[in-house]
């Protein structure tokens, strides 16, 4: 897993992050405390199963067990964005993971890889 978070070139938030291949492993705490989400683009062309992006509002959720703040499904072949005008506040930390199946289950990567991009503010 190749993921980076990086300042400037912001849509709204001030901070960007990268993964370009985002799987079931979490992604833990992106920003090292609270932020708020206002972007998220996922591409998920090279595979042929929907995917999930699941958001927790921890420093280190446990996937599969603990029941993600939010998520969105990526239809197979395709790439989705969401804005989030007012955004979405993480309290303690932003993590997150991609998984086959929805809901709070699941611990298994998508077949092929998923790059997800966010743009968020530090609070």
């Amino acid at each position: 897993m190749a993921s980076e978070t990086y300042p400037g070139a912001a849509f709204v938030g001030d901070s960007n992050f990268l993964d370009l291949n985002l799987g079931a492993t979490a992604v833990n705490d992106i920003d090292g405390g609270g932020c708020t989400l206002y972007l998220v683009d996922v591409d998920n062309s090279a595979n042929s199963a929907a995917s999930f992006i699941k958001f927790w509002d921890a420093a280190a959720p446990d996937v599969g067990t603990d029941a993600p703040m939010e998520q969105y499904k990526i239809a197979a072949s395709k790439r989705e964005v969401w804005i989030i005008p007012r955004g979405l506040t993480f309290g303690t930390g932003l993590s997150l993971a991609m998984l086959t199946v929805g809901g709070t289950g699941g611990a298994v990567s998508p077949a092929s890889a998923v790059i997800v991009r966010l743009n968020y503010n530090t609070t």
